[in-house]
């Protein structure tokens, strides 16, 4: 006869961050999309940034670049993500603190995303700025979750 321990379910305040960790991961997937699928909005940006200022510019290797550096800033929060979401579903204690730190980091750099600027113009257009916050408005309803969540103490004995 085998003895198989299933553990609890997670709590409702651990469920509900787990979710908004999810729509996290989505949000950050389409973000890091975007700045491909509106390369023309960013190359105009580019254009009014650069044009008045330098002269014979290559603008679309300054789109690229931009594209890659937000595409690999993603990709990285999407290993964030998934370590998140791992460590809730383990019940990790440290998960709180962690997700946290991540939150106030990546915060930290979507908002520089929305406030670069390069000779007196925004770096990326208002539409690609605003979809790299929106992963961390997720961050920040999980986080909101996962101090809500009261963990089990062991007894001392």
């Amino acid at each position: 006869m085998t003895n198989t321990r299933t553990a609890p379910p997670l709590p409702a305040p651990a469920r509900n961050a787990l979710i908004a960790m999810y729509v996290g991961l989505a949000l950050t997937i389409a973000a890091a999309l975007i700045p491909y699928l509106a390369s023309g909005s960013l190359s105009h940006q580019m254009h009014q940034a650069e044009d008045g200022y330098v002269k014979g510019t290559d603008t679309d290797t300054a789109v690229a670049a931009v594209q890659l550096t937000l595409a690999g800033v993603a990709g990285l929060g999407v290993i964030c993500w998934l370590g998140m979401i791992f460590a809730v579903h383990k019940r990790q204690r440290w998960s709180r603190v962690a997700s946290t730190v991540l939150l106030v980091i990546a915060e930290g750099i979507a908002l520089a995303t929305v406030f670069a600027r390069e000779y007196g113009h925004t770096l990326v257009p208002a539409g690609i700025g605003t979809a790299t916050l929106l992963p961390s408005l997720a961050g920040l309803v999980a986080v909101g979750f996962l101090w809500m969540w009261k963990r089990d103490r062991p007894e001392a004995s």
